[in-house]
């Protein structure tokens, strides 16, 4: 009845840190709830899992925890769709916190009660004494983890997306080689876990762990001016076309003038007429440069992007209008891969609706208070006839002719995917081609 009881403890206190530790976690990263019928699923693999791992450790269970991996794997990989270096680095922080909560546990018993491993599951007091206590400090442990997350959740996105699959393999194989060695002895030879090689294993990780830090700190730096040389770049080049532009038009400004004093003097009203709906349809066109500025689109990657195009469609004698409706510097996504994103867009719509009559393109910024989101569209007119399975479109290899190749699409969907907060809609209605892009706030 008492090793009953205690397997009962067991499974119940291992059920609790799985779950808690995969919900918690998942939705202080990404910031919102998860499904009840995925929590579900997570509560049955943890009570599955926390039974099998009972059945087959009597003792301490550092290294048979490693069979959760797979299940966990398959958890955060196909029930919370999470992205491979977020299922990578929650499989290493979930076996790191949970040895170290039963290596701290352990230690704090056999000093409080001067019991051995031999005979540490002899005494039912005992054992209850060391579940809970394990259970505490990996609770203790998660909360601390949680609230770090909170204060930091801007900072540990842009961390965790700077991660590569190689990185990631590097680092979780690295830190094994630390961890298993002295885990292996423990739980292989059923003896006590020395102190002094604790000590060391400790102090080789914080090392490491430095060392990591300061190497990705470093390629995220650099990333980073990168990031802001190329934003530079494409601003003071939109700043040219603009100046260039408005250069020709100071310098038309006269002729202008003296066209319109030559159809008055010579009485050709009619002509005259048809001279100023022409300068009016210009003046339209100029007048929408208001949007194309620096405090509107307020930031200079944006700027450079939306500006470049916006000359480009203007030189092509396509309608181009931009409605800005938010603070564009607020949106939460890196603005390199943004501007890349709007740059195959826009390169899209531009080679698709100058083929039809009345070539026009649209974009749009706005803030969706309801998704709590900043919502960026683009429409542009198509032939007219045109079928498209905007299913597929994102489909590396999937094109049409009347639009572009595929190859674009597909990056533009690649990039979407590696962001957690991000999605991409397309559509087709009435000869107008219109791609959404949906960010939530972080």
């Amino acid at each position: 009845m008492t090793t009953q009881l205690i397997s009962f403890i067991k499974i119940m206190s291992q059920t609790i840190m799985f779950f808690s530790f995969i919900i918690s976690t998942n939705e202080t990263y990404n910031n919102k709830k998860i499904k009840l019928s995925k929590k579900l699923y997570i509560l049955c693999f943890s009570v599955i899992i926390s039974v099998v791992i009972n059945l087959l450790s009597e003792d301490l269970s550092f290294l048979i925890y490693g069979i959760f991996i797979i299940p966990l794997y398959i958890i955060y990989k196909y029930i919370l769709e999470a992205k491979n270096n977020v299922t990578l680095l929650s499989l290493l922080l979930f076996y790191i916190m949970i040895s170290l909560s039963e290596m701290i546990s352990y230690f704090l018993i056999r000093e409080s009660f001067n019991v051995y491993l031999e005979n540490f599951y002899s005494n039912f007091r005992i054992s209850a004494c060391f579940i809970v206590l394990k259970l505490f400090i990996f609770i203790t442990l998660l909360i601390l983890l949680n609230k770090y997350m909170r204060k930091n959740l801007k900072k540990l996105h842009e961390v965790v997306d700077t991660f590569t699959n190689h990185e990631l393999i590097f680092l979780v194989s690295l830190s094994c080689s630390i961890i298993i060695p002295g885990l292996l002895k423990f739980s292989l030879e059923k003896s006590d876990y020395n102190f002094n090689f604790l000590s060391l294993d400790i102090f080789q990780l914080a090392i490491i762990c430095m060392l990591i830090f300061s190497y990705f700190k470093y390629i995220h730096f650099y990333k980073k001016s990168q990031s802001e040389l190329l934003e530079s770049k494409t601003y003071n080049k939109a700043l040219v076309e603009t100046v260039e532009n408005l250069r020709i038009l100071k310098h038309d400004y006269n002729n202008i003038l003296q066209s319109i004093n030559g159809y008055i003097i010579t009485e050709q009203y009619d002509e005259l007429e048809k001279h100023m709906q022409k300068l009016t349809k210009e003046a339209g066109n100029i007048s929408n440069l208001e949007c194309i500025n620096p405090e509107i689109i307020n930031q200079p990657a944006i700027y450079g992007i939306v500006g470049g195009k916006y000359f480009v469609a203007s030189s092509k004698n396509i309608e181009f209008k931009v409605d800005v409706l938010t603070d564009i510097s607020t949106i939460d996504f890196d603005f390199t891969d943004l501007s890349r994103i709007l740059g195959i867009l826009l390169d899209n719509a531009i080679e698709a609706s100058e083929k039809t009559k009345t070539p026009k393109i649209y974009l749009t910024f706005k803030y969706d208070k309801a998704k709590q989101a900043n919502i960026i569209t683009i429409k542009n007119s198509v032939i007219s006839g045109l079928k498209l399975d905007v299913s597929k479109i994102f489909n590396k290899g999937e094109s049409s002719k009347k639009i572009k190749s595929g190859i674009g699409l597909w990056e533009v969907k690649k990039i979407i995917a590696s962001k957690s907060n991000s999605q991409i809609y397309a559509s087709l209605n009435n000869n107008e081609f219109c791609q959404t892009i949906i960010i939530e706030k972080i």
